[in-house]
């Protein structure tokens, strides 16, 4: 029995992209750059981000297309970029 585990997927897609953008929340971006913890925050979630875009795009190719209008792709590419860096 093969579980669907696309909403899944998306949910924890939808909670990297709501903690990201909380840790930024009202911060200049002056302070950002100063504060490597928050851009360490930031960069996981990323990564996450782009760990479930491939997820999707190699396990539900029907609903990635069906969602065409989502840059997954570039999702996965800015993944892979910055896991080289680190």
């Amino acid at each position: 029995m093969t579980i669907n585990r696309c909403e899944d997927y998306i949910n924890h897609m939808a909670q990297a992209i709501h903690l990201a953008l909380s840790y930024i929340d009202g911060l200049a971006f002056i302070d950002f750059l100063d504060d490597t913890c928050t851009q360490q925050a930031c960069i996981m979630n990323v990564l996450i981000i782009g760990e479930v875009a491939t997820k999707l795009m190699n396990e539900y190719p029907d609903f990635v297309a069906q969602h065409s209008e989502i840059e997954w792709r570039s999702m996965r590419g800015m993944r892979n970029r910055i896991a080289r860096l680190f």
